[in-house]
């Protein structure tokens, strides 16, 4: 979503709203603060840690914030049911139900006119009285300390009132390649590491994204999933909700898959005309038949709680199945392996023998493939994809590996294996841990991207590990989708 701001027009303080609720949460009651507050300024007391090494380096990593807001004079006002609320809690010595405020932070320069205004929802705030009294008037300033637990979502309007609306994300919290690989390291996993700087976590579309009937995707129950959009235009209408907001990444995606393998929730999903291939009664709630009259597309997270991510209510759901999901920040050119480790980076390929993200032997501008050299390439050896230095049998077809079967040729060091595992390129155990989940892949052309998880005919060959890198950006088609992705730039 972009800001609502000519050019060069500075963004009136007015536009930044912060407002509690006064009533339940059930039944919400948002008020705005800051009548008759001069100044006061979302503080957001960064928990930084420097370290020195013995070599005279300095590092520096940005923990967490630690968000609060004081507001003062905030005189008591007739009507205010919020400044009501305050002195009851006081008078009833309650003082636990100051800690369980919700508080919106309303960013009113970010909006479109069919949309609303981007806000965030924290939960379990904390909002105190400092004091009460004054001079001519009964003051009552406040302290507002932010939880962190926040949900995003759009608001209606910036005055009292206001309704909020969810989007239905799912929070990622970060975790270290040693949490999900058996030989992994210390180091976060790519997912979380944006531009070199640590994140807390990444925030998920709880479902494959669905038009809202206005062009703009978003994640929502029940909900035919968009479909028939090629790569760049999932990827910009992603971006155009606003900063931070991104077509989900090849290493997101990868992040979640290893989770779940190491935790044992692979899910299943829409792999067999409306169920899962390995269940016999269930049928989720359809949203598309075939010619045939079978069940295609099924509605958004109406499968049973197998299909999330988690095995919860709570998790991601129709991470296998539906419809195959464009991912960002991954591709082939003329079957060399080429990544974007951060957003609006160029294009790296890996070298085999260190892992390094090196400047690609291949280009998009080749007329063939590269039968030798120092990167990754992906191979096809004995019918089985290989991850090499070198292409003995380029591949046009519609040729595919299991997953678990997928191999790395000597050439591979350990760090490019490394690396390739934690971008679900390749597997890290036996072919038993990855379902049946298949691999597709051409390398006979210039660029093929990937989308993942499979749709409603592909049986036990979709799954959280499927892969295909077999189609150009352009491609569009009624099984290929996307889903939305967060992380706070």
């Amino acid at each position: 979503m972009p800001f609502n701001l000519n050019y060069n027009q500075k963004a009136a303080r007015k536009l930044l709203v912060t407002a509690v609720n006064a009533g339940t949460p059930d039944a919400p009651e948002w008020e705005v603060v800051g009548r008759g507050v001069q100044d006061s300024s979302i503080e957001f007391n960064p928990d930084i840690e420097t370290v020195n090494d013995i070599l005279g380096n300095t590092e520096t990593d940005v923990k967490s914030f630690e968000m609060s807001q004081d507001l003062e004079p905030m005189t008591v006002r007739g009507g205010s049911k919020l400044a009501l609320k305050i002195y009851d809690i006081n008078k009833r010595r309650a003082y636990t139900e100051f800690a369980q405020f919700e508080v919106l932070l309303i960013f009113g320069y970010v909006s479109t006119p069919s949309d609303g205004f981007t806000a965030e929802k924290h939960i379990n705030c904390t909002v105190t009285p400092q004091s009460e009294g004054g001079d001519a008037h009964v003051d009552m300033p406040i302290t507002i300390t932010f939880s962190g637990d926040k949900e995003l979502g759009l608001v209606d309007k910036l005055t009292n009132g206001m309704t909020f609306r969810k989007e239905e994300m799912v929070w990622i919290p970060a975790f270290r390649n040693c949490d999900v690989l058996e030989d992994g390291d210390n180091e976060l996993h790519p997912a979380f590491i944006v531009n070199g700087k640590p994140l807390a976590g990444i925030w998920i579309g709880k479902y494959q994204a669905s038009d809202d009937g206005k062009g703009v995707p978003q994640s929502k129950y029940g909900q035919t999933p968009w479909t028939d959009i090629n790569f760049d235009d999932a990827a910009s209408k992603c971006a155009a909700k606003g900063k931070g907001w991104h077509l989900m990444t090849n290493a997101e995606w990868a992040a979640i898959a290893l989770w779940c393998k190491k935790n044992g929730t692979q899910p299943k999903g829409n792999n067999d005309y409306g169920k899962d291939h390995t269940e016999t009664e269930y049928v989720a709630e359809p949203a598309t038949y075939g010619d045939d009259d079978r069940i295609n597309l099924v509605k958004t997270g109406t499968g049973p709680v197998t299909w999330s991510h988690d095995g919860t209510e709570n998790g991601i759901y129709d991470l296998n199945g539906n419809v195959w999901e464009w991912v960002d920040g991954l591709r082939l050119v003329w079957g060399e392996a080429q990544f974007k480790p951060n957003p609006g980076d160029d294009w790296k390929a890996l070298d085999a023998a260190t892992g390094k993200f090196v400047t690609p032997e291949c280009k998009t501008t080749d007329t063939a493939v590269k039968a030798s050299g120092s990167t990754v390439k992906l191979d096809r050896v004995g019918g089985v994809y290989t991850w090499g230095t070198g292409i003995s049998t380029p591949t046009s077809n519609w040729e595919s590996t299991a997953f678990g079967s997928v191999a790395y040729a000597t050439g591979i060091g350990a760090n490019a294996k490394k690396t390739l595992q934690l971008w679900g390129l390749g597997p890290d155990g036996t072919a038993a841990d990855y379902k049946g989940d298949h691999f597709w892949a051409q390398t006979k052309y210039s660029e093929r991207l990937p989308y993942r998880g499979g749709h409603w005919t592909y049986g036990a060959d979709a799954g959280v590990f499927a892969l295909i890198l077999s189609n150009p950006r352009s491609y569009v088609n009624v099984g290929r989708g996307f889903r939305l992705a967060y992380y706070d730039a």
